[in-house]
């Protein structure tokens, strides 16, 4: 039974045929999910949320697929619920990181430049990650969404007094533990926006 014939059983009601599509596409589905790492922990029960998107509303989902290979557009649905479940928590998906990290040179001088550059989108989600939640979000919504304080205040539900306190918390705590652990990284700081000093920066 194709994927074509399938749906249709199971837009027809045939609960047999949805149990199918479930088992015939679990090891896809949970391989989009364990690929966000900080979410591996929930992967059962987001691997549920999946399938459940698909089968509400009268199977909605199902009904709104054209035709494209069935395996990718259901792990789309796994990767946007796992994002919303990203947003939820307020943390930052390791698919993002600063335009800036794409546009930095190739070319070096030497092996250890050159082992260097490739390492650093690598290096960057390893010093984020050291952050606490907070400071994380506040990097996030600013360096690597481009919001402006303001709406990221609003993002959050802080004033923005309280919020350019916590993004310059949040430069300081980054910049201590790239020096601390990746004092090479420094000199690409300018490539996210991050400036060399660690005043109190306004992106409205």
């Amino acid at each position: 039974m194709d994927d074509h014939q399938l749906v249709n059983r199971v837009l027809n009601g045939d609960r047999a045929a949805a149990d199918h599509l479930v088992l015939r596409f679990q090891y896809k589905i949970k391989g989009v999910l364990f690929s966000f790492r900080d979410l591996r922990s929930e992967a059962d029960d987001l691997f549920q949320e999946v399938f459940a998107r698909v089968f509400a509303d009268e199977c909605r989902a199902l009904r709104q697929w054209r035709g494209d290979p069935l395996h990718a557009y259901l792990a789309n649905i796994a990767r946007n619920v796992a994002r919303d479940r990203y947003r939820a928590l307020q943390r930052i998906p390791d698919d993002e990181l600063p335009e800036g990290l794409e546009d930095i040179p190739s070319s070096a001088d030497t092996p250890e430049q050159h082992a260097l550059i490739l390492s650093l989108r690598q290096v960057m989600r390893n010093a984020i990650s050291e952050l606490t939640d907070l400071q994380q979000t506040a990097i996030h919504l600013t360096y690597l969404q481009g919001r402006t304080n303001t709406e990221a205040a609003e993002r959050v539900g802080i004033d923005r007094n309280s919020f350019n306190q916590r993004l310059r918390d949040a430069r300081i705590a980054l910049k201590r533990v790239i020096r601390s652990k990746y004092p090479a990284l420094l000199e690409y700081l300018p490539q996210f926006g991050i400036g060399d000093d660690d005043g109190d920066e306004d992106h409205d």
